[in-house]
């Protein structure tokens, strides 16, 4: 039977037994290097969560080179998804269902565990039409 490589938080204790580690990790702002963490540009500059996603792919990156497995993901990640005067920019989703199916892919490649908080206005008791 092969070796079993630790991945994402498993590791070997000092005598040799399979434990869990701690995730450690931090939110959206990477400090070690010029990385952004979502499209920022305003809404008449057209940012989409594609670009988000490539940003994203990028930290994930980072992420896996200094071995930290947990990240909270930036609340602005899809540029204006749900803002009611904006309708052109409520099709990302679809638009990107392929780049976000590799982005979950790489989030189990690399072993992270991943989060997000929703922003202040996300209103969680919303109706469901808007």
């Amino acid at each position: 039977m092969a070796a079993h490589e630790p991945t994402g938080a498993e590791v070997r204790d000092q005598a040799g037994a399979r434990a869990q580690a701690i995730r450690l990790g931090f939110p959206v702002k990477v400090i070690g290097e010029p990385l952004r963490s979502h499209d920022s540009r305003r809404w008449q500059n057209e940012p989409h969560l594609s670009v988000s996603l490539a940003y994203l792919r990028d930290i994930f990156g980072y992420l896996d080179r200094r071995q930290i497995r947990f990240y909270r993901l930036a609340g602005q990640l899809a540029p204006y998804l749900t803002h009611p005067g904006l309708p052109a920019f409520h099709r990302q989703l679809d638009e990107c269902a392929t780049d976000l199916a590799a982005t979950g892919d790489l989030v189990r490649h690399y072993g992270l565990r991943v989060t997000l908080h929703p922003a202040h206005y996300v209103q969680l008791n919303a109706p469901e039409e808007w």
